[in-house]
């Protein structure tokens, strides 16, 4: 609290008050990621616009105070996984499919488990099996399933 100024943060988000003179300003992010300025709702919270500047200004200062600008172009990869897993687990919870956002994120993590260890232990040649592992695994668990809510092997989300 800052005078007329406060923020509250819960479980169920954030909400944002910022008074002036004779203007107020009220941001709210719920716990979804949705935004709302002034009860006018936004498509969600700006997690790009905050990570990218971030990771850029972390490259430059691996880069220029340990010169570390090999490694530090991994921050890149690391961003746009990041960025991928929170669009798909914001997408899949908002749209009711949950199973969806957490197929979406597993794929993007073993994809990027993936791209570490053939980058970082050069085990490209073992590591292309957890591929087809995952793929068996995302098949049985829609077959489970898919028993269980009564179908008869559709593809039920």
């Amino acid at each position: 609290m800052d005078g007329k100024d406060h923020v509250h943060v819960g479980w169920d988000g954030v909400r944002v008050v910022e008074s002036k003179e004779n203007d107020s300003k009220t941001i709210e992010i719920d716990g979804d990621g949705d935004v709302t300025i002034d009860g006018k709702r936004m498509d969600r919270f700006p997690f790009e616009a905050v990570l990218w500047p971030l990771c850029i200004i972390a490259f430059l200062i691996m880069g220029f105070v340990f010169r570390l600008w090999h490694p530090g172009w991994m921050l890149f990869v690391g961003a746009t996984l990041l960025t991928i897993l929170y669009n798909t687990w914001v997408d899949g919870r908002r749209e009711g499919k949950l199973l969806g956002a957490i197929e979406g994120c597993a794929w993007v993590l073993i994809v990027g488990g993936y791209l570490y260890a053939g980058f970082a232990h050069n085990l490209w040649h073992p590591g292309w099996l957890v591929f087809p592992v995952a793929g068996l695994l995302e098949g049985i668990l829609h077959s489970v399933l898919s028993y269980y809510k009564g179908g008869r092997g559709g593809n039920e989300d």
